[in-house]
Parts: C-alpha cells; structure tokens; sequence
C-alpha cells in the first residue's frame, strides 16, 4: 500500500505486562515456588505462612486474607492460621514453658511470688518431659493423656493434678499467642486434687497441751497461728509496730483488744534466702483481733522477747540480729510438743484451721470467716469496720467458747462468784450492779 512504511525486519516482540493483583502480592521464588504477601490495616507486611506450587494456590490465600479484612474479623492469629501453626512447628514446648513461667503474673498484675516461680520451674523441667521435648504443634490430645497417666502413677496425686493445671495454662497462652489453634488439654478431672486425707485441725485439749510444753519462747506463735489464723510467713514477718494494742469498750465494760495488723510475708527460698513478699491477694491484707483469753501470753512475749523498736521482730532467729526464724528452727521445738499431745501428724497449718473452726463456731457469717482467713477481696474500710466491730466481738466469744470461763472485757477471766466480798463503805450500793 502506497505511503506505508515496511515492517521493521528484528524488532523484539512487546513484553507482556505483569498482571497486578488486586490485593496483597504473589512474587515467584528462587525455588519455581509462590510466595504471598500483603499490608495489614497496621502498616505491617504479613507473609502467608508458607510458599505454594502455583501461583493461583498463593492468589487464594489472600483471598481468604480479603475476607476477613472486609468483614472486620481481621487479626494475626486469623489472617495467619496457618502462619500461626508454622511457628508452632517451631515453637518447643519446653523452651516456651520457661518462657511463660519467667512473664507469668497474677490475676491481679502483681508479680508471683519467688518461691511460686521458681516451683513453677521446677514443674516444667522435671514433670514436663517428654511433652516438653516435643513441638507445641505436633502434642495431640492422646499425647497429653498418656504424660497424664503416668504422672497419676507415681501415686503424687496432688502433684500430677498441679503440673496439669500449669500445662493447661501454658496451652492457652499458646492458643493466645496464635501458636495453636484449640488447646490439646482435654483430660477431664485432671486439675482436681483428690487425695482422701483431711487436715484434722487440733482439738482444744491437744492445743491446750501443745501450750503447756512447748517451749514459753513460742507460746505466742501457737496463739497466733492458731487464734489468729495467722501463716507461718505471716508470724515470721510480724514486727512490734504490727501488734496493736487497743482499750476500748464503755467506762462501765472496758475491754482490751489486740490486733494483729497483717500486711506482709516472708519466704524462704533456697539460693536466695528471705524474700519479703505482700499477700497472696489484696484481701491478706487484714486486721485480725485476737480472742482476750490470750492476750496475756501475747502481752508477755512483747515485754519480755521483742525489742522496742517499732520494727523488731516478733519472732526472729535464734542468734537475734534482726534475722528472720527459719522453719527449721520451729519445728525443733513444735515436733516435741505435737508429740506430748498425741499429734504427730499435726503441721503448723493446721492450726489455722482450727482458728477457723473456733471462729465458725461464734456464729461468724461465710463473709466474717473469710475476711478473717483473708480469702477474698474487701476494701481497707470493710476491714476495718468489721476488725473494730462485729470481728473483735466474735473473737470474744472465742474465749468464752473455749476458755471454759467468760471472759471479762480487761482481757482477763471473770471472777468467780463467789470471791470474797469486800467492805464497801457508806452509800454504797448493798448490791452490785448487773452488766449486761
């Protein structure tokens, strides 16, 4: 055709032009595999979890990806399941339990204490193989059952029911974490402790006997463990400023009441030493009034054994120095004495239970009872209220309970009734007047 110009003779054939996703990128690898890739609604570039033979396979992951953006049901564990199960592959459960362990806080913030850390490491190093050798991803239900199982045999039912509840809890974080999808721990009963022995708190004669032998240095941590309640920690932290003595009542009935002010604990851990702690919860910080038929043995030690300074210890190590009494210098002296009483059996705890049985026993509603125990949360002015209140009455009749006698409002036993009568002088009153 005229005026048209020939064809070039080598000119190279257009290139194709990569066709540009609509979401997200798919790049070929140097291995002839597709990866997948796209910006989040963070800013942050999310890989897919793994590379694909074709290019459609990587196209359909995003998809999924798209899906969930629009719907609003975006997160990472979501968009990335299967990124989610990758680094779970990677993720050893040993290596992961320290590393849960070592971030692990309370339900309310505050730090664990050092002592439950560090049996938290132990647990997870000696009773958590062979799972803990194992990839989080790859531990199956069955696999659980079978490391629970042979936990159960070796006959520590609270220990295996303990390591349990801690492997449960490191599941769910894994499952928070993105790591697994449902957690593998699904042995039903496992976290329950049945052990079929009953802590058998002492008996008023048995606690009267312990009192009687003992040595007079630990009267008051007899008392307090068992009157108060109190923790073995808890007594050992104890200082002077920490004991209040307190006159109250009317002019005609007055009454004199200690109370213990419990805001601190001590532990012992090995390599470490004592370790000052808080309370377990918000409510073992309490107030909690001593029955009056005790309070001379109380009053005694404070006189004779603590020092006046607000913070001496009221028990501290036998070599003094502001040390702090170890355990296993209690139990030289406590071992004897449960013995006189016919109670070898007899650990220190248990005297808190009797504390509250005999508490229980006054009439004292569940909310006094715990309170008093501090096993729930109450406010500094709820503690107060009930301390000065209906607590210190109820621990009253404590000593009327199980003093044999009425106690008086001094602190003391009521005199008898038939004491011999004083001269009473002119215009007195030939009789005395009742109290109520």
């Amino acid at each position: 055709m005229a005026g048209s110009a020939p064809p070039a003779e080598n000119t190279p054939p257009a290139k194709k032009r990569k066709k540009r996703e609509s979401f997200g990128t798919v790049r070929e690898s140097s291995s002839k595999r597709y990866v997948a890739s796209y910006m989040g609604p963070d800013g942050k570039r999310y890989r897919g979890p793994k590379s694909y033979p074709t290019k459609s396979e990587a196209r359909a992951w995003l998809a999924r990806v798209r899906v969930l953006l629009d719907s609003g049901d975006w997160n990472y564990a979501s968009a990335s399941a299967d990124g989610a199960a990758k680094a779970g592959r990677a993720e050893v459960l040993g290596p992961y339990a320290e590393k849960w362990v070592m971030a692990r806080v309370k339900t309310d913030g505050g730090e664990l204490a050092p002592r439950t850390r560090k049996d938290y490491l132990s647990m997870v190093r000696r009773l958590l193989p062979p799972l803990s050798e194992q990839r989080i991803a790859m531990i199956t239900p069955t696999d659980v059952r079978e490391w629970n199982k042979a936990q159960r045999a070796t006959g520590k039912v609270t220990q295996s029911a303990r390591v349990y509840t801690v492997l449960r809890s490191i599941m769910d974080q894994a499952v928070h974490d993105g790591i697994i999808q449902v957690s593998p721990c699904k042995v039903r009963g496992a976290g329950n402790a049945v052990t079929g022995v009953e802590v058998k708190p002492p008996t008023a004669t048995e606690l009267k006997t312990i009192l009687e032998v003992i040595d007079p240095r630990f009267k008051a941590m007899v008392v307090l463990g068992a009157w108060a309640a109190l923790r073995f920690g808890e007594i050992t932290e104890l200082r002077r400023k920490d004991i209040l003595i307190v006159d109250e009542g009317t002019a005609k009935r007055p009454r004199t009441t200690i109370y213990v002010d419990v805001s601190r604990g001590v532990t012992h851990v090995a390599g470490e030493g004592f370790i000052l702690r808080p309370p377990k919860s918000k409510a073992g910080i309490r107030i909690v009034p001593l029955p009056p038929h005790v309070n001379d043995i109380v009053l005694d030690h404070l006189r004779d054994r603590v020092g006046e300074d607000p913070e001496s210890l009221v028990y501290e190590a036998m070599t003094g120095g502001g040390l702090h009494l170890a355990a296993s210098t209690w139990t030289d002296y406590w071992y004897p004495a449960r013995e006189a009483a016919g109670r070898g059996d007899l650990h220190f705890h248990a005297l808190r239970h009797f504390g509250a049985t005999a508490f229980a026993q006054t009439g004292a509603t569940i909310k006094e009872l715990q309170d008093r125990l501090g096993h729930t949360t109450a406010n500094v002015a709820m503690r107060y209220q009930h301390t000065t209140g209906r607590s210190a009455e109820l621990a009253a009749k404590m000593s009327e309970h199980f003093g044999g006698e009425k106690a008086d409002e001094t602190g003391g036993k009521k005199k008898d009734k038939k004491s011999p009568k004083t001269n009473k002088g002119k215009g007195d009153d030939k009789k005395s007047p009742k109290t109520k």
